[in-house]
């Protein structure tokens, strides 16, 4: 799938964070996260509940300021469907 904005995704303990990247003004050649969508497993009990947030940090937060993120988010419910079926023993 060809997205307009590079982007770095990063693997966390209880799921990843995909920052959305511009060129760097103060320095040529090199990128700046513009915004960021973090996906976390986090307990929501003390009975081990677990529930899956995500988050949106930065120009994600902005309508239609990052063309990419309504894509991604697009794929977010069949990536999660495939998650829990991948999931289950």
């Amino acid at each position: 799938m060809p997205f307009v904005l590079p982007q770095k995704v990063d693997k966390t303990e209880t799921g990843f964070e995909m920052d959305f990247l511009k060129s760097n003004p103060n320095d040529p050649g090199s990128f700046v996260s513009v915004g960021t969508i973090e996906a976390k497993v986090e307990e929501i009990d003390d009975d081990g509940s677990k529930i899956l947030f995500l988050r949106g940090y930065g120009d994600v937060r902005v309508p239609k300021k990052l063309v990419d993120v309504p894509i991604v988010m697009q794929t977010m419910p069949n990536a999660i469907k495939r998650a829990i079926t991948v999931s289950m023993p």
